[in-house]
């Protein structure tokens, strides 16, 4: 298995958040991809706290917009998206 540095493992986590949102753009076609990659996403973070971090940076990557406020239900993410804006 290869072995990945710190700041390798910051920019995976980073890209998969990224990722996430742009699939989820993409409608209910890619619903199973993106909650793919979620699952992926929050299997690397360590707490929920890193999670809504990564999630907010990648709002601002994909928008250039001020990250809104991201609800956690235990490791269970919900961005403003899933309750019916985009996050």
């Amino acid at each position: 298995m290869a072995e990945f540095s710190d700041r390798e493992i910051h920019i995976i986590k980073r890209a998969l958040a990224i990722a996430t949102l742009a699939v989820e753009r993409d409608g209910e076609r890619s619903r199973s991809c993106a909650a793919d990659i979620k699952l992926l996403l929050t299997k690397l973070v360590e707490s929920d706290v890193e999670l809504l971090m990564y999630v907010r940076e990648a709002r601002v990557a994909l928008e250039g917009l001020e990250p809104v406020r991201v609800r956690n239900v235990g490791r269970t993410l919900q961005t403003a998206g899933e309750r019916g804006q985009l996050a």
